[in-house]
């Protein structure tokens, strides 16, 4: 049996698809197989795959969304693990040595996530990276509130997906959001901080469709912790933090997209919904750089200190309403303290900039 099968799902990505090829192929760990999902695609794509020969094999299927193209890919693995490898993203060549070595020490694990960095169209590396890890029993609420790592960034075992089942081929996006919250809630989920993934952003990434990403976000939360019928006072916990933390990414999209009134209104729904957004750090941390382009979000350097202050109070006018003004002296309490923490870490990077520079 092949130890590893890496599945490459591809709509549309020729132009980007031989680079991931070249990424699979590039790999220490050579047990592989690779896998190329055509979803019915109308460029080039299995002239690509086809030029690589018989180390890829190539599966064509009529249109059917990203979900059931590696449902596809899946089924036809003979690995026993899985790796998936998005046509436009990328691997640093010791990615499945590194994760595979983890899930070979531990036969418990289900499956591990590692770091990744935000690259742009032409594959140029940008200063965003996510490197964040919470212990293997713990990942299933850290997913709750809207923990984020991509599908690129991640190795199963195949067994896991026979017994969760496969992604969901009624989701249109957050399709990867359903399977780890799955994933996390029977196995123990291990992350290392080693960046070994490049996640690609460009004009066509799904992400950009706010309404759809909303509304399979919704489902989402839905299937897994509960409708948003009644006072969300009566919710649990859980199902609080999953719609907040739904609306808080909602808020730092439209804000990203200079649209502040409808990011503050969602960034209000997450407070009402949950008052402990008001009392955490992190939301506003967010918020903060929500105006950074995608790759780019917690660059200090580009940290503009007044409109940063203008957003936060956009936010805080907003629980000035009657059913937030209780939580309304909190919020204001937590967005000073993120001010002048923000101010103090970007006093800080120009002084070790300053003496780099002096040396």
């Amino acid at each position: 049996m092949t130890r590893i099968s890496v599945i490459i799902p591809c709509y549309n990505h020729a132009h980007y698809l031989g680079e991931a090829i070249q990424s699979a192929r590039a790999q220490t760990y050579r047990e592989v197989e690779i896998i190329v999902v055509d979803d019915g695609s109308t460029d080039h794509t299995a002239q690509v795959a086809a030029a690589f020969g018989e180390s890829v094999r190539y599966i064509y299927q009529a249109n059917a969304g990203l979900a059931a193209a590696r449902n596809a890919g899946i089924r036809a693995s003979t690995g026993e693990y899985i790796a998936l490898l998005d046509a436009d993203d990328l691997w640093h060549p010791e990615f499945l040595q590194t994760l595979a070595a983890i899930l070979d020490r531990d036969p418990a694990l289900g499956a591990v996530y590692c770091g990744s960095r935000f690259i742009n169209a032409r594959g140029e590396v940008l200063p965003q990276v996510i490197t964040r890890t919470v212990p293997a029993n713990a990942l299933h609420d850290a997913l709750t509130g809207g923990e984020f790592f991509p599908p690129c960034a991640v190795l199963t075992r195949k067994s896991v997906f026979q017994r969760v089942g496969f992604f969901d081929e009624t989701l249109s996006a957050s399709e990867d959001w359903d399977m780890w919250l799955r994933v996390a809630a029977q196995f123990p989920f291990a992350g290392i901080s080693n960046v070994l993934a490049l996640y690609r952003m460009h004009g066509n990434n799904m992400s950009r469709d706010l309404t759809r990403m909303l509304d399979s976000q919704l489902q989402v939360a839905c299937k897994h912790f509960g409708s948003m019928d009644g006072d969300p006072a009566t919710w649990s916990l859980a199902q609080r933090r999953a719609f907040a933390g739904i609306y808080l990414w909602q808020a730092s999209a439209y804000y990203q997209r200079n649209e502040p009134a409808r990011g503050a209104e969602y960034a209000r729904r997450a407070i009402v919904i949950n008052p402990d957004v008001a009392r955490a750090l992190d939301p506003f941390y967010a918020l903060s750089f929500a105006d950074q382009p995608p790759g780019y979000v917690g660059d200090l350097d580009r940290v503009n200190l007044d409109q940063t202050a203008r957003r936060l109070q956009e936010i805080l006018d907003a629980t000035k309403q009657p059913e937030l003004r209780a939580h309304h002296r909190t919020a204001h309490g937590t967005a000073l303290t993120w001010l002048k923490t923000l101010l103090g870490k970007r006093l800080l990077v120009a002084l070790i900039q300053r003496k780099s520079q002096a040396v």
